[in-house]
């Protein structure tokens, strides 16, 4: 058994021949996250 990524573009076609080095753009490889968690509210 195979696999094969799918991706799509920006327009909604498929695109199948994407090399691993195309997925991301290097300069976006890198990313920063803040993550804030509230109590739930009840009520």
């Amino acid at each position: 058994m195979a696999l094969r990524r799918i991706h799509w573009a920006a327009d909604g076609h498929l695109v199948l021949d994407q090399r691993p080095d195309e997925e991301v753009a290097p300069q976006l490889r890198r990313v920063r996250a803040v993550v804030r968690v509230a109590a739930a509210r009840t009520g």
